[in-house]
């Protein structure tokens, strides 16, 4: 048990209590006072961690290397109220939990940092505090809960999401935050056209989307990328006639619709810019970043999101790239004319003024926010937390999904973008499915385009993803070998199972009466490990039976074609 700690904080004052809660967790008490307002920099809490049965780690961004560095680097998990969540985890070779660590203020820059020691054989812990240039303060308080309990590493996790909850009680999600979604960005990018999205809308819904979110270019007829242009957000005329007879069109169809907005941004081609000089964050080059510690900052995008939503009949929108408001040497120091003067402060404010304002108009208003801003500040304001833009990349997609999942409570997770090049085989095309199973799938390919095999494999996999939704979302999640990108995932609700076999392609079901697995493995056959008789069926990936049976329990190769689907049931022999 860790029991020594050191704790620095420049010519603040300190003091540290050390709270039990039972054998293996603690929560440290942590105070610090200056009897004049001041600038904090980097308050500091140090212990170190022996080699025992250390084999990974684990930290909400994939960035952070998940193994144990050699001396002399330093593992960085970084964090912020838009950036990432403070948690760590060590873990041994089977998954328990060897020590998690997370702290309890989740808006300051912040970082726990990880080193090891050779010549003690130990893992040197450093939990810094205020990372980044901050406002002046005289007292502080934050909790450090530290878990040393031998338990799964996503009971641990789990349990961090519930602690945070106490004082970031997260938005309510409708439940159409958690169905499958038609996506415009991968497949037009900027290239938008009213008639063509009302075309793949009538297609989407013939699959089972139920939304659709038009993404960036609506607002501009520049087509070249960029933010030059952002800022008045007017409709693009050449590309959307009327945005309110668009939306009432897709509604006939039975979907929702969704429109993307980057937040903080503002052109300097629009007509904005200059309205706002003096209270950008950044030095402006194409775009200047709104502070939100200025009341009329906020004002003006508040206002702005709800006439669009209240205008264009809109159900719900994407707000990008929060994590671009950071404090800089060309921010303005003009307190006397803001209403906050922490940066945290403001963007929490401002992110709920949103979200008030929104779910006044509709309770079940959605908002989507993406990684790296998937925290418990953005939970209280966002009903749906999507995996950062990873085009074609379904490890990048399935282990962003896992890693948002086990913090995201009852927050809707949703993969990234789902694409595949048309000349593709449709396994290649189905793993990209697969790789998402545990999120909520959000689809753009240009359903016209695909072939006929991958629109059967596309109709299969997202019947299969709805029939199966509530095992795949609300089930306990288990995952292991994150160091590996999760070779095997599992989630399972009431008996039920689903798993997915990535890497790893041996599977027990003796604790299940019903459920599926998913062959992501590459090969072309499942080992199953089966206590009593079972039926099993097979699929390929567009749907047709290749295998059914009734067998006898045991160790059991089953033919189950790459990226097919192998479903067992004990109530039907």
């Amino acid at each position: 048990m860790i029991s020594e700690f050191n704790v620095t904080s420049d010519n603040f004052s300190n003091t540290l209590t050390e709270e039990v809660k039972e054998d293996g967790l603690k929560f440290l008490h942590l105070k610090f006072h200056s009897d004049k307002p001041e600038i904090p920099s980097k308050f500091s809490l140090q212990f170190f961690v022996p080699c025992i049965d250390l084999y990974s780690l684990w930290s909400p961004l994939t960035e952070t290397p998940r193994v144990i560095s050699p001396e002399g680097f330093w593992v960085n998990e970084q964090s912020g109220i838009a950036h990432g969540a403070p948690v760590l985890s060590m873990l041994s070779k089977s998954g328990q939990n060897r020590i998690t660590v997370a702290v309890s203020d989740v808006k300051i820059a912040s970082a726990i940092k990880l080193r090891l020691y050779e010549d003690r054989k130990s893992i040197l812990a450093d939990i810094q505090l205020f990372t980044e240039i901050t406002n002046p303060i005289i007292d502080y308080e934050v909790v450090i809960r530290i878990d040393e309990r031998n338990i799964r590493y996503e009971t641990s996790l789990y349990e961090v999401s519930k602690w945070w909850e106490n004082e970031y009680k997260p938005c309510s999600v409708p439940d159409y935050a958690k169905m499958p979604m038609f996506s415009t960005w991968y497949n037009y990018h900027q290239r938008l056209n009213d008639e063509e999205l009302l075309k793949q809308c009538i297609m989407a819904a013939e699959y089972g989307m139920k939304t659709i979110i038009i993404d960036d270019g609506w607002q501009t007829d520049d087509n070249r990328g960029g933010y030059a242009y952002c800022g008045d957000w007017n409709v693009c005329r050449t590309k959307i006639r009327d945005m309110r007879k668009l939306v009432d069109s897709i509604h006939k169809i039975g979907m929702k619709v969704m429109l993307w907005f980057s937040v903080p941004f503002v052109g300097k081609y629009s007509e904005n810019f200059k309205k706002f000089e003096g209270k950008y964050l950044n030095k402006p080059g194409e775009c200047g970043i709104l502070d939100p510690r200025f009341p009329e900052c906020r004002k003006f995008t508040v206002e702005l999101y709800k006439n669009a939503a209240l205008n264009w009949n809109l159900d719900g929108l994407k707000l990008d790239f929060i994590d671009s408001f950071k404090l800089t040497e060309y921010s303005s120091r003009d307190y006397g004319s803001m209403d906050y003067i922490s940066l945290e402060d403001a963007v929490e404010a401002f992110l709920k003024e949103i979200n008030t304002e929104l779910k006044t108009l509709n309770p079940d208003f959605l908002i989507e926010f993406r990684q790296k801003y998937i925290g418990p500040a953005v939970r209280q304001v966002g009903n749906m937390l999507r995996v950062n833009d990873c085009p074609c990349s379904s490890e990048q997609n399935k282990t962003g999904i896992t890693d948002i999942r086990f913090l995201a409570g009852n927050t809707a997770v949703h993969s990234d973008m789902i694409m595949w090049n048309n000349s593709d085989t449709v396994e290649s095309a189905a793993y990209q499915m697969i790789s998402t199973i545990y999120g909520v799938p959000q689809i753009s390919v240009r359903l016209d385009e695909i072939t006929e095999e991958q629109r059967k494999m596309l109709k299969f996999y997202l019947d299969f993803w709805v029939k199966n939704r509530e095992t795949l979302l609300e089930g306990k999640l288990t995952a292991e070998n994150p160091e590996n990108g999760y070779s095997l995932i599992k989630s399972e609700l009431d008996g039920r199972a689903v798993i997915t076999a990535y890497a790893k392609n041996d599977v027990d079901i003796s604790d299940f009466t019903s459920g599926s697995i998913i062959n992501a493995s590459g090969r072309d056959y499942i080992i199953v490990l089966a206590d009593r008789k079972m039926r099993f069926t097979a699929y390929d990936c567009m749907g047709n039976v290749v295998l059914s049976d009734v067998l006898n329990g045991g160790i059991l190769k089953l033919f189950v074609p790459k990226c097919g689907i192998l479903c067992f049931n004990e109530r039907e022999n």
